[in-house]
């Protein structure tokens, strides 16, 4: 309808010719088999370029060419993602669970035309890059929708019956009846419990150590957490995020610290940790200054510590420390960690940080075993468990009369 300049509201913005782009998991299974053929099965063939199929698709090209000059182009995400770059498009569809990167290639596409991007999609591979970008999109630009298989009225009751059926596990049928984005194959906190973990936020006394902990990245949005420790329990009382595009370290630094402003009056950091790219003395893996060595400079710069969180065995034990505190123990009949409930994307993130649902057979660690899905929030939460300070209780700031209400300088 958008080729033909015969959509509803599309066409009524931009008239033909227009460029298009068709995307698919597979070139043979899914483009030719089906879609290709569902298209011809709704075109006219005098919209067609030449007036029939054989003139108008071009199987080099893999193009189907309309009669007013638009243009429909099939691509499969099995193509490298070089062959996504390229001209202008007005729009863009994309069918099933993509690689995040060629959403990515397409999206620019649209910048100059001010084109548009359709994702539809049952999400069989589990929670991934489309629930965090799409539905948890706070950006006004992006609608979704989510559909039934039961109210689908081409379907009968008899036949749905019989997937449901045939189904068996009640967590596919989440993902396939309803198109809700499910762990597949095991959380790897699967002991945290919101009833227990997740607790309304409470003022907690200003003089308790507290531990700021950063994620920091140039392409993807940077995010930190504050915990604040008292007698072995930790509290994870503020998270914060800073978006790609929004500035650079100079706005970074006060994005950092107007967040800090919620922590209670007087409060301060006792301890500065962030995640260090390999490659030391404060250079990233490129031999440039790192984020963390950039937010230290300067008189607004922060005391930050780098803690190279590559190792596996790190990995691993960190994992490990967050599961034993999120346990309720025996005596106590409480866990040592608690989610303040002003931290809902940490939260969020316990919920659905998952094992993949295959893997290698030679993949023996842990981490290897793990599916990384924006897990940003949770980083943080480890390092900030892994770095429980020995002695808690007043925290003692250097000097008098410093001006900095967090760092203390």
């Amino acid at each position: 309808m958008f080729a033909t300049g015969q959509h509803p509201v599309r066409s009524a913005i931009r008239k033909p010719p227009v460029f298009i782009r068709y995307c698919a998991p597979k070139w043979v299974d899914n483009i030719k088999a089906v879609i290709l053929k569902k298209i011809l099965s709704l075109v006219k063939r005098e919209d067609l370029e030449g007036g029939k199929f054989e003139n108008a698709w071009s199987e080099q090209g893999r193009t189907l060419r309309f009669k007013n000059g638009s243009l429909i182009r099939f691509f499969s995400y099995e193509q490298d993602i070089n062959v996504f770059g390229g001209d202008d498009i007005d729009a863009f569809y994309m069918d099933e669970h993509a690689p995040y990167p060629i959403y990515l290639e397409n999206m620019a596409r649209t910048i100059d035309r001010n084109g548009y991007g359709v994702l539809t999609m049952t999400p069989e591979a589990g929670i991934t890059w489309e629930e965090d970008v799409i539905v948890n999109s706070k950006d006004p630009g992006i609608d979704f929708r989510f559909f039934s298989t039961f109210d689908n009225p081409h379907l009968s009751r008899e036949g749905i019956a019989e997937l449901e059926k045939a189904l068996g596990d009640d967590i596919l049928k989440e993902a396939k009846l309803y198109g809700r984005f499910v762990a597949l194959a095991g959380l790897v906190y699967s002991n945290y419990n919101p009833n227990i973990n997740f607790v309304p936020y409470r003022t907690l006394p200003s003089h308790l150590s507290r531990t700021f902990s950063i994620n920091p990245h140039l392409r993807i949005p940077t995010t930190w957490n504050v915990g604040v420790w008292h007698e072995g329990i930790c509290h994870i009382e503020l998270e914060g995020s800073f978006e790609p595009g929004r500035g650079g370290i100079t706005e970074l630094k006060a994005a950092i610290r107007t967040s800090l402003m919620q922590l209670p009056k007087g409060a301060k950091i006792g301890l500065w940790i962030g995640d260090e790219a390999m490659g030391g003395d404060g250079l990233n893996v490129f031999g440039q200054k790192s984020v963390l060595a950039q937010l230290a400079e300067g008189q607004d710069g922060f005391p930050i510590i780098p803690t190279n969180q590559s190792s596996d065995k790190a990995f691993e034990a960190g994992v490990m420390r967050v599961r034993e505190m999120l346990n309720v123990e025996p005596i106590t009949q409480k866990p040592r960690l608690y989610i303040m409930r002003n931290c809902p994307n940490t939260h969020r993130e316990f919920l659905r940080w998952q094992f993949r649902e295959k893997t290698k057979i030679d993949e023996q660690l842990l981490r290897e075993h793990v599916q990384t899905v924006n897990k940003e929030w949770l980083d943080n939460v480890r390092y900030i468990v892994m770095a429980e300070p020995i002695a808690t209780g007043t925290v003692t700031v250097q000097g008098t009369g410093a001006k900095d209400p967090f760092t203390g300088w």
